[in-house]
């Protein structure tokens, strides 16, 4: 699982991605939004059928993100998707 966190200081040469400084009230508008759509993929068959090897945590900057919404997005991510029990969970850190 891939969940992009799309808020970075500087855009890298090879990256087509939003940049936006760390905006954050973008921040919370984008993770409220996030949210709601990693509930709905959660109730998809699809994403049920397997557990997931590895969560991928990347994108920009998501350690922008604060230790509460931090908090949230792991505890959602185990509660609502099925995990391999020796998934492999990566936060990117810049």
């Amino acid at each position: 699982m891939y969940i992009h966190i799309p808020f970075c200081r500087v855009r890298c040469t090879y990256c087509n991605f939003f940049q936006y400084a760390s905006s954050k009230s973008l921040i919370a508008d984008y993770f409220t939004a996030l949210v709601k759509e990693l509930k709905f993929k959660a109730a998809q068959p699809w994403t049920q059928s397997y557990p997931f090897q590895a969560v991928y945590v990347g994108g920009g900057t998501p350690t922008d993100l604060s230790a509460d919404q931090m908090l949230t997005l792991g505890k959602l991510i185990r509660e609502h998707f099925p995990l391999a029990p020796d998934c492999e969970i990566t936060l990117e850190a810049e």
